[in-house]
Formats: structure tokens, sequence, C-alpha cells
């Protein structure tokens, strides 16, 4: 989020805030670059 606009993140710890969400592509090695970056992005931030 932009300093400057004075959003900001805030974490949410509550059960209710709690969601899985899961994310469906074809197959990698099929994916536009673009896409796959995005892919491997995503994963990284994946908490198991």
């Amino acid at each position: 989020l932009a300093p400057a606009s004075g959003a900001r993140a805030v974490p949410l710890s509550d059960a209710w805030a709690r969601r899985q969400l899961l994310l469906c592509t074809a197959r990698e090695d099929q994916l536009p670059a673009h896409a796959r970056q995005l892919l491997v992005h995503l994963k990284g931030l994946a908490v198991s």
C-alpha cells in the first residue's frame, strides 16, 4: 500500500478471518512467463 495514502495493512488473527485460498491454473509449463512468475510469487507467500 502506498504510504502517502495513509492506508496500512492490519493482520487479522480472529478465527472468522481465517480463509483457505486455492489457486487453480492450467499446467504450469504452459503458462505465459508473467503468469508463471506470479504463480511462483504466490506459492512463496503460502503458509503451510
